[in-house]
């Protein structure tokens, strides 16, 4: 069976959960804050999505921090379980 692989910019499943790349999540429990920077969904699982992500400072997150891999990733749904979503772009909190 061959897997159909897409990669995008954004992420949505019928559960009503969105992940953007660019979008910016935190976590209480982690001293950094995550970028989304790839999204690559290996169908029909959109669940199982490969969220990639870098590390950010919390208060700049223009702030890389260097000490992690940049090709760091979790599967979409712990990325839902695990992260919050901060304020997107518009000012507005992102619909989760």
């Amino acid at each position: 069976m061959s897997t159909n692989i897409k990669e995008g910019l954004s992420f949505a499943n019928g559960d009503g959960w969105k992940i953007n790349v660019g979008q910016v999540y935190s976590n209480p429990y982690e001293p950094y804050h995550i970028e989304i920077t790839q999204i690559v969904i290996e169908e029909p699982d959109l669940q199982s999505a490969k969220i990639y992500f870098r590390y950010v400072d919390p208060k700049d997150h223009t702030k890389v921090v260097d000490e992690f891999d940049e090709n760091t990733w979790h599967r979409a749904w712990f990325i839902n379980e695990q992260w919050s979503p901060e304020k997107w772009d518009s000012g507005d909190e992102v619909d989760q």
